[in-house]
């Protein structure tokens, strides 16, 4: 997925892009910045972690919830991911119920077989292996981003993250778990874009080889 990520890139012909990543897409991220550092001109990992054992786990509880027993029809979809996210959602802002319905169901419509999707997923995350070593390779400057009620990825990994990558700010917000609650988006944004305006500032003043 990493080099797909490339391969998007070159087909819309821009050499280096700003790369946010959130969960899952911050792992991919993460990649894209250690393998094709030319190609990221910053980076942006959000609720994510860097595969090391013993951090950035989901807490026992979401574990269980995980590997429930699969839901068979679309309302058992819905009410499941409802469920989930009350749990795993950020306790600190509202919790949008509509949202999380309206999502789940787009979600079982595409694929009604919803628990391969999320044993893939896993699978994926599993098999990419502990990314810490190569972290060191990653040149763009980073910003990690992370809820102090994560119970998908706990806290750990972005801690863990900011201190395998070399000069990576870690910034906490209160309150966020393992979703983006609309709450949130005008301190994420403001965070964000404050870190690529700096990284773009920082690559017009290097000097020119």
């Amino acid at each position: 997925m990493a080099a797909d990520t490339v391969g998007l890139l070159d087909a819309l012909d821009m050499a280096a892009a700003h790369l946010v990543g959130v969960s899952m897409g911050g792992m991919i991220a993460q990649t894209v910045a250690a393998r094709y550092p030319e190609r990221v001109a910053s980076l942006t990992s959000i609720m994510s972690t860097t595969g090391a054992p013993r951090v950035g786990r989901p807490a026992l509880s979401t574990w269980r919830r995980m590997f429930g027993k699969p839901a068979r029809t679309r309302a058992e979809h819905v009410e499941a991911a409802v469920r989930m996210f009350r749990h795993i959602g950020s306790a600190g802002y509202p919790f949008d119920e509509a949202a999380v319905r309206a999502a789940a169901a787009l979600a079982w419509d595409r694929d009604p077989r919803p628990a391969a999707g999320v044993a893939r997923q896993l699978a994926g995350i599993l098999a990419s292996g502990d990314r810490t070593r190569e972290l060191d390779a990653v040149t763009a400057p980073t910003l990690v981003l992370h809820g102090d009620r994560d119970l998908m990825v706990a806290p750990s990994g972005g801690a863990v993250t900011a201190l395998a990558i070399a000069g990576a700010r870690l910034h906490t917000l209160t309150g966020m778990g393992h979703d983006l609650p609309e709450g949130v988006w005008p301190a994420l944004a403001d965070l964000i874009d404050d870190h690529i305006r700096t990284a773009a500032t920082r690559s017009t003043d290097a000097p020119k080889s």
